[in-house]
């Protein structure tokens, strides 16, 4: 089994795409607050927790060398994508839950890194699609010889 760019890039991205859901996504401060609040990706909601459950997914299809298992890797890596989009467009409802006025909700780097390493995953499910197709094409004959000559 030869492990590939497209492989590594996939098994990277997935595994930093899981990761990345365990690290700060939001964080609500001002109004009423006396300290901010911050909230991780999978204590955001079902997003954060699809994210996860999406990358790993997509580095367990992406780390098995066959076409089909690419194109579910390409699939989970979309949908990680999908999702960590979805959670960070939302994350306005957040200050609508802590109501009053002054309430600032930013965005942290854990979304950021989910969101990028998601790219990085359907990048290299993309090249390993390729790369396994190139493995499973058969080697070209030999041309025929011409007909004997009488």
């Amino acid at each position: 089994m030869k492990i590939g760019i497209g492989m590594i890039l996939g098994i990277v991205g997935g595994l930093v795409t899981a990761i990345g859901s365990y690290l700060p996504w939001a964080t609500v401060s001002g109004g009423s607050l006396t300290s901010p609040v911050v909230f991780m990706g999978v204590g955001v909601g079902w997003g954060g927790v699809l994210v996860l459950a999406f990358g790993v997914l997509g580095l367990i299809c992406v780390a098995i060398p066959r076409k089909a298992t690419a194109i579910l890797a390409l699939v989970w890596g979309i949908l990680a994508f999908v999702f960590a989009l979805l959670v960070i467009g939302v994350q306005a409802s957040l200050a609508q839950q802590y109501g009053g006025s002054g309430v600032v909700v930013t965005t942290e780097y854990g979304a950021w890194v989910s969101l990028a390493f998601s790219v990085l995953l359907i990048l290299g499910s993309a090249i390993a699609y390729r790369e396994a197709r190139k493995a499973a094409s058969p080697p070209m004959a030999p041309p025929m010889s011409p007909p004997p000559m009488q």
